[in-house]
């Protein structure tokens, strides 16, 4: 490299010192290299560029104070996770390029998702034609108090600023919950069943035309030094397909089917060792103020909307239902899902039919 004319501008001569500031793409490379290079050595070469002369290759090492090694790499990789690890896919590539090959650790992000994945699959069950799942904790027993005092404060604002109508309203809800076994009345009161106890406050939502629907705070802390019950549950991966895709792939078809799963989180029954984190107060008797005396204690027997967790517990009960099915049309509409929406079709009317069919033995197999 000393003996090179002055013409030669090298891009980089060595004086350059400081962080890389840009990185050119592969799609870009070619048009700021030209096509003149020069060959220095069996393996070295100078690459002529708009940016001077590159240096690309491998030089041979002459003395031991003086051997150096030069390296160009250009790697362009696309990958798509749609499912994650079995039961719900069979495998993903992508584990395979992005970290190990390049010496950097796991992502925190990637290490969690694994981690919810993996204890999805391992504690699911179908239990009395039911799917069960359990929170998909980061350590267990969590650390959560028992924040009483502040779900008891919670409701007794709640009822001041509540109206008769609106009041039966939350009362009727939790009536049909009870009857449906969605909810439950806790057997033991306040009284701790060996496992960790948390309340969940929550205000109801109304929109016109609609029925209340009742939100609960599971981000909700009794102090700065506690902790929530989303801080205790890993979110998992959403797994939710392109939508964009979905939405051009159902142009495809002549005739199209859509629907959507009736009230969808709470069609997973929540283990019995996870329930307790999700009591809340209600009143055994409306016509009275709120008391101690007065207290009804509640427990979701199913997975309750406003966890952190249950976005992903419902799309890998889904993914893992479908793809589970036994009639090989309705494992092929797996990916036809978005959240608790199906979207997809057929070319012909009776093909239509068929479908319908089979989706809804396959939902009412699992109720």
């Amino acid at each position: 490299m000393k003996n090179l004319p002055e013409s030669y501008t090298l891009a980089d001569d060595g004086s350059l010192s400081g962080p890389v500031q840009i990185l050119v793409g592969n799609e870009y490379y070619c048009n700021i290299t030209y096509e003149k290079k020069v060959q220095l050595d069996s393996n070295l070469f100078l690459i002529d560029s708009a940016l001077g002369w590159i240096i690309s290759g491998r030089a041979e090492p002459q003395l031991r104070d003086e051997s150096y090694l030069v390296t160009y790499t250009q790697t362009c990789i696309e990958t798509k996770l749609h499912q994650p690890d079995p039961p719900l896919c069979n495998g993903d590539i992508k584990s395979l390029w992005e970290l190990e090959c390049i010496g950097i650790s796991d992502s925190p992000r990637a290490t969690r998702e694994e981690e919810a994945i993996k204890y999805f699959n391992d504690t699911t069950l179908k239990l009395n034609n039911r799917y069960t799942v359990s929170w998909p904790w980061i350590t267990y027993p969590p650390d959560l108090p028992n924040n009483f005092g502040m779900a008891f404060g919670r409701l007794s604002s709640l009822l001041k600023r509540m109206d008769q109508d609106t009041l039966l309203a939350y009362s009727d809800t939790f009536k049909e919950q009870l009857d449906k076994g969605i909810i439950e009345v806790v057997p033991t009161s306040r009284t701790s069943t060996g496992n960790v106890v948390h309340y969940l406050p929550f205000h109801g939502v109304r929109h016109r035309g609609k029925p209340m629907r009742i939100v609960y705070d599971a981000s909700s802390k009794s102090s700065k030094d506690t902790k929530s019950l989303n801080e205790c549950l890993y979110r998992g991966p959403l797994m939710l397909e392109d939508l964009t895709g979905l939405l051009i792939k159902f142009r495809t078809h002549r005739i199209g089917l859509t629907s959507d799963i009736e009230k969808a989180f709470l069609q997973m029954a929540l283990h019995k060792k996870d329930r307790d984190v999700t009591r809340f107060l209600w009143l055994k008797d409306t016509s009275k103020p709120v008391s101690q005396d007065n207290l009804l204690y509640l427990r979701f027997c199913r997975v309750p909307f406003g966890v952190i967790s249950s976005p992903f517990l419902l799309n890998a009960t889904i993914k893992h239902h479908l793809s589970n099915a036994e009639d090989q049309q309705v494992r092929q509409k797996a990916n036809d899902i978005y959240v608790d929406n199906f979207v997809s079709g057929t070319d012909t009317t009776d093909e239509a039919m068929k479908l319908y069919k089979n989706l809804k033995g396959s939902s009412e197999s699992r109720q």
